[in-house]
């Protein structure tokens, strides 16, 4: 209880900062969308890289002194314009209140936030790398933690999953998807700013601007990782932030738009990986463009420092991070299997196969359907290279691996997806005035860049959310020979597939529809629970999703027998998911590694060495395995073993006392 009060109210601190952070950036000439997408964007980037800051000092127990700063200093600027402030409010509940699609939207809105307050995690990854690793830094204080399990956990920038810190540091697994939540609001703001016609835009313009944002927004994908805690949003929101920073620099020449664009693209390279291919399109195509429209420095005089100074501070972890990978591993990308697997090695064949791929399963016809005709194309068409620039061990090419139900890994961007932002996209490409056809390169350079670099796997559809949720300024274009009556018609349409993706998200459904299926909405056994707000189950019983990793009994092992105080040695594999372990049972004293890299003392340890794991049994009561099954030097008898698969989820426990 105390660990979930205490990130409620860190949850309130950083809303705060950000709301002072946008209250400052108002001040500065950013319209509302700027002001807003700019500001979360800025907070977001700001405490990442003093968590991370305070991690390398090892020093991060007194980042709440941080904190305090930040929000004193926020409340400051808040009430410096609270005019500012209060009437932006006051005009949003106007419109609100006038327009009843904005009401549906804001339903919407606020049954997702709901879901980001009261739900655990379960996102595979997060369970398995993403959250262990910061779990890691603060068990041991340290950005770069020696005791590991995963190659993910060291291979990915941290600037993302730090964020985590805020919450995982008292013990609680409540808001962990704030951040991203923040993100798909930055999102929508920033596609409001993408939108905007300035002035006092006619009804038609204003319909338009709103069709867009709603038809961006509701996508499949953008409202399954609104409430998720993986970093492709984050990263989507970077990029559209950067977009409307360009935008508003455009429109009026302010200096805080070049400011906030400079700060996201720096906020997108510490959050994913694959983020560069954003940026070096961006550079090439769209900068120029943008800088052409407003030529000369003069209108930079009043360049915001404070904006600066955090995307050097950024680029500079960033820096830090990689040559420190550098320095370990020998790569600045770390040498493993993982990189290679999932690399594209066929070059320009790879990428063309790949880019074909993903056109036709972003159709998301599901097999029942007859979707089989996708898999029929696809075959034909490659014939014998038809693994050609794909993941080597996808079993089948899985074109219409689509299912009615939104599925968090699988599921694309919906109707939409294909059927208004691909081609508005490609018109304003085409068609379009500078930005906006700067903006259609740059995001089809990323769409390039992705095919290229990344093999082809079935779950790879997130990957591109950046491409088709930073396309609001391409929609609007397309759509402005639209008229009203058929706008009215697409907002409904688009806020009706929003409701859908949110109501029936495999992972947090609304309703339990496993009796008309058969199959469990939650993905837990058996029909029984709750039919109406099913997913409330998960947040009155909290392990109730853990426990799908390893099985109840595993848990209700591991949460009573083990006696308080023990020394535990979890050894994992690549796909362990041992979040749930690492955030139950506080009161042990628990390290997680491999059976090949143990690190005490100073040193790295073997558990198959009779020398090095005669160490280890004097370090240690308990040794919990998941997903492994290590060869010990001596016999050990295990006194529990539970679970599910023995390469993922398979649960042992060995007394070492």
């Amino acid at each position: 209880m105390l660990s979930s009060l205490a990130a409620m109210v860190t949850a309130a601190g950083i809303i705060l900062t950000v709301t002072g952070a946008y209250a400052w950036l108002r001040g500065r000439g950013a319209g509302p969308g700027l002001a807003l997408s700019g500001a979360i964007l800025f907070v977001l980037s700001f405490f990442s890289s003093t968590v991370q800051i305070m991690f390398l000092a090892h020093n991060s127990s007194y980042h709440f002194l941080i904190e305090i700063m930040a929000a004193l200093s926020a409340a400051a600027v808040i009430l410096g314009r609270k005019k500012l402030v209060a009437g932006d409010i006051h005009t949003l509940l106007v419109r609100v209140r006038k327009s009843g699609l904005l009401q549906i939207f804001s339903a919407l809105y606020l049954y997702l936030a709901v879901q980001v307050l009261l739900l655990p995690p379960y996102n595979w990854d997060s369970i398995v790398y993403g959250l262990p690793r910061v779990q890691a830094m603060i068990a041991e204080n340290s950005l770069f933690p020696q005791n590991l399990h995963s190659a993910r956990q060291v291979l990915f920038p941290p600037g993302f999953d730090a964020l985590s810190f805020f919450f995982l540091r008292g013990g609680s697994d409540c808001f962990l998807a704030l951040p991203s939540f923040l993100c798909f609001t930055a999102l929508s703001a920033a596609a409001l700013e993408l939108v905007s016609a300035g002035g006092n835009p006619s009804l038609r313009l204003r319909c338009i601007g709103l069709a867009a944002i709603m038809i961006v927004i509701c996508q499949t994908q953008v409202i399954l990782q609104a409430t998720n805690t993986k970093n492709d949003l984050a990263a989507a929101a970077a990029a559209a932030v950067a977009l409307a920073g360009c935008a508003a620099f455009v429109r009026s020449g302010i200096a805080v738009g070049p400011g906030v664009t400079l700060v996201a693209l720096a906020a997108g390279m510490s959050f994913k990986s694959y983020f560069p291919g954003f940026v070096l399109p961006f550079l090439a195509v769209l900068l120029p463009s943008v800088w052409m429209s407003r030529p000369g420095l003069v209108r930079l005089r009043n360049f915001p420092m404070p904006l600066t100074i955090l995307s050097g501070v950024i680029l500079f972890l960033l820096l830090i991070f990689h040559g420190h990978n550098h320095l370990e591993y020998d790569s600045p990308f770390r040498k493993n299997t993982i990189v290679s697997d999932f690399t594209n090695h066929d070059g320009w064949r790879g990428a063309s196969a790949n880019l074909g791929r993903y056109l036709l399963q972003g159709i998301e016809w599901p097999r029942f359907l007859g979707g089989g005709m996708l898999d029929t194309v696809h075959d034909r068409g490659l014939g014998s290279n038809r693994l050609t620039g794909a993941w080597k061990q996808t079993p089948a090419m899985l074109m219409s691996s689509a299912r009615l139900t939104p599925n968090g890994i699988l599921s694309w961007f919906g109707p939409a997806g294909w059927l208004v932002v691909l081609p508005a996209v490609v018109w304003g490409m085409a068609r379009g005035p500078a930005l906006i056809r700067g903006t259609g390169l740059t995001l089809a350079g990323f769409y390039i860049a992705v095919c290229t670099a990344v093999a082809w796997a079935p779950w790879h559809g997130r990957y591109f959310l950046l491409f088709y949720a930073c396309s609001a300024g391409c929609v609007a274009y397309f759509l402005s020979s639209f008229r009203i009556r058929k706008l009215r018609l697409l907002i409904a349409a688009a806020l009706m597939m929003g409701w859908y993706a949110a109501l029936f998200n495999e992972s947090k459904p609304f309703f339990d529809y496993s009796s008309l299926t058969g199959i469990s909405a939650s993905g837990t056994e058996g029909t029984s629970g709750w039919f109406f707000f099913h997913w409330m189950q998960d947040v009155l019983e909290r392990d109730r999703k853990y426990a799908l990793l390893y099985g109840r009994e595993a848990m209700d092992y591991y949460d009573h027998k083990i006696p308080t105080g023990s020394r535990v040695l979890i050894l994992a594999g690549e796909e362990s998911g041992i979040f749930p372990l690492l955030l139950k049972r506080r009161d042990l004293r628990k390290i997680t590694a491999t059976s090949e890299r143990v690190a005490l003392e100073g040193g790295f340890f073997r558990v198959a060495e009779a020398a090095d794991f005669a160490l280890i049994m004097e370090k240690f009561d308990f040794i919990v395995t998941i997903g492994v099954n290590p060869q010990f030097p001596v016999p050990l008898k295990p006194v529990f073993a539970a679970g599910g698969s023995p390469a993922v989820s398979r649960f042992t426990v060995f007394d070492l006392r």
